[in-house]
């Protein structure tokens, strides 16, 4: 008999923290997954439970951009029984940090639905509830017209994100953070990409202006289209 995976492998961890929290179009594809964590392209940070061989509590998973040393955040996820308990901030928190010292990137970004996305899902989360959460942990959003682009094949590029910031050199942002690593990021992430030109020439040189996630929904970036 073969022996029973570890709840903390990859396999295990798309399949019981994210394939229930995230919907197809923004969810990598489960041999993918494996694969970017074995070669390294990946990087996971794991909030244990207490059982070592029970269901981890959270994850965030990551992947470090060197041409413009930007570590974008590609999920935070927390299980269904652990939510509400201060997990998914810690989680962030704790990974960041180990992250910073790793990789010390100049910025640290995430995507983010709009508060207007969608309603309140039981599984996928409440974007509105997500937006106050990342306002608190101090991140803010870039003005600069953002999709995620497709996964795989199969996939669809999802609309109705913001691109926000997290750390500057390894400290919450302030009003406004350096637009060259953005520009970098943005020219790579987005090649091939309808909105990569409108992207980019939404930037300044310098720096660029961040917007506070507490505003209204109206006056963020990236509303869902009609």
């Amino acid at each position: 008999m073969s022996p029973r995976p570890s709840a903390h492998d990859p396999r295990a961890i798309h399949r019981q923290l994210l394939a229930p929290h995230f919907p197809s179009d923004e969810l990598m594809l489960e041999d993918c997954f494996v694969s970017a964590v074995a070669d390294g392209t990946l990087n996971l940070h794991v909030e244990p439970a207490g059982d070592p061989d029970g269901e981890p509590l959270a994850v965030v998973v990551a992947e470090f951009h060197e041409p413009s040393r930007v570590l974008l955040v590609d999920y935070l996820a927390v299980s269904a029984a652990a939510r509400g308990g201060g997990i998914g901030g810690r989680a962030l928190n704790t990974a960041l940090a180990k992250w910073q010292e790793q990789f010390a990137p100049r910025l640290v970004l995430a995507e983010v639905e709009h508060p207007t996305t969608r309603a309140r899902h039981a599984a996928h989360g409440d974007p509105a509830a997500r937006v106050a959460f990342y306002h608190r942990l101090g991140a803010k959003a870039l003005p600069v017209p953002y999709a995620q682009p497709p996964l795989h094949p199969a996939g669809n590029s999802v609309e109705g994100l913001m691109l926000v910031v997290l750390r500057e050199d390894g400290r919450a942002p302030d009003h406004d953070v350096a637009a060259e690593p953005v520009r970098l990021f943005l020219a790579d992430h987005l090649a091939g990409h309808p909105l990569q030109r409108a992207s980019l020439a939404a930037l300044p040189h310098g720096r660029v202006e961040m917007l506070p996630l507490d505003l209204p929904a109206d006056q963020l970036p990236n509303p869902p289209s009609a």
